[in-house]
């Protein structure tokens, strides 16, 4: 079989969705098919990126603007926003129209058994509907990575928001094949989509543990450090560090010696530099790395750190890639509406502490956990293994592979 993906970063400019969807395209590639990516980049491209035939375009002003000036960039987005208030989420019509005809032009020289567009950025979207349009017979899907009900720009009204949702979803059921939505994150417009063209899409982040470090025994003593890991995104509005902060204080206070391990980007520098001279926390910042290389951090740590994000209505894939190492996790709950809570109940060895509680009370419930952690046993992970085998990059797959 010959697919075409459109995301909107892949290969050697890969992002968090582009991450995501490799682990997809790797069973796919595996399992004999020819698989080609179409991407933006700060120029047209074509190259082998991991078994994989990788085009781009040329990126929109606002994104080669926000790579030179973060401010300059945001505000450009917002007088976008602004000015498209009525066609929004189509709000970058120049990157849709050459995305459009790239996909023209592949489709020409592959002929596509399917062809798949990933959300966001809608621009990916919006070409594949067009395309659709034109050739009506190719057969086409939208993968909804995230939600659009989820990127609601500040100054849009509530309702009219949700009617720009409503009629999206509407479009496209109508328009695509299929259409592969979280479905925990739907709520309202699940139902606005055909049923015989909706599937439930399991993000695919559990990647069965291998190369296993060390084997860590039951429990952690005060006399040895833990080692603690973060690795993504850190912003101050929507994943803030402070409350981890808090808890790796008390932990402090209370005799224990912690290292923490962050690998992130965002805006949070300044937080850290703080909890670092205020609080005299051990951490180590770097920089992201690949995800090679944080499969093997993960086995070398001790504990890993989730820090939810209070926007997002589904479930990250990368809660499925931490459960999937078999190590005690320590999850920062931010909203009491968190879509992530359900998945770590089911962990075995996740420990929930809760930003909007006390922290100090809730710090002394997470020694009493660490007395008692440790990595999964063969026989634990293969009970956790069957539990989340839906969120397997091999059965998302096997779930999208035929439209």
């Amino acid at each position: 079989m010959r697919y075409l993906f459109i995301v909107s970063k892949y290969g050697n400019d890969i992002q968090t969705n582009g991450l995501v969807l490799s682990s997809i395209l790797n069973e796919m590639v595996q399992d004999g098919n020819e698989v080609i990516c179409l991407s933006e980049s700060d120029s047209e491209k074509e190259y082998d990126y991991q078994g994989v035939k990788l085009y781009s375009v040329r990126q929109g002003f606002h994104e080669a603007l926000t790579r030179k000036n973060r401010f300059a960039g945001s505000l450009l987005e917002f007088l976008t926003e602004f000015v498209f208030y009525f066609s929004y989420p189509s709000i970058d019509k120049p990157v849709e129209k050459r995305m459009y005809r790239k996909i023209c032009e592949l489709n020409d020289k592959y002929h596509f058994d399917q062809i798949y567009a990933i959300y966001r950025k809608y621009s990916n979207v919006g070409a594949l509907l067009k395309f659709k349009k034109h050739s009506p017979k190719s057969k086409c899907g939208v993968l909804f990575f995230d939600l659009l009900e989820a990127n609601r720009p500040r100054f849009y009204m509530v309702n009219h928001f949700r009617k720009i949702c409503r009629n999206q979803y509407r479009t496209i059921g109508t328009i695509v094949d299929k259409v592969y939505v979280p479905k925990d994150g739907m709520c309202e417009y699940w139902d606005l989509l055909p049923p015989s063209k909706r599937e439930i899409l399991y993000y695919p982040g559990f990647i069965k543990r291998t190369n296993i470090v060390t084997f860590r025994p039951v429990g952690f003593q005060k006399d040895k450090t833990i080692t603690m890991l973060f690795a993504g995104t850190l912003n101050s509005t929507y994943r803030n560090p402070m409350p981890l902060f808090a808890v790796l204080h008390e932990l402090k206070e209370a005799g224990y010696k912690v290292t923490l391990k962050l690998y992130v980007k965002g805006n949070c520098d300044s937080i850290i530099e703080q909890a670092k001279s205020s609080l005299h926390l051990d951490i180590i910042q770097a920089k992201m790395i690949s995800k090679e290389q944080l499969l093997t951090e993960y086995q070398s740590a001790d504990v890993l750190i989730n820090i939810s994000n209070h926007m997002l209505k589904a479930t990250p894939s990368k809660v499925f890639e931490l459960i999937s190492t078999g190590k005690p996790i320590l999850n920062i709950v931010s909203d009491r509406d968190d879509a992530a809570a359900a998945c770590f109940d089911q962990y075995p060895m996740a420990h929930s502490i809760f930003a909007y509680s006390d922290i100090p009370i809730q710090a002394k419930e997470f020694e009493l956990f660490l007395e008692n952690a440790h990595d999964l046993t063969d026989e634990e992970y293969a009970v956790v293994e069957r539990q989340f085998e839906n969120h397997s990059p091999n059965q998302v797959y096997q779930s999208i592979k035929s439209l």
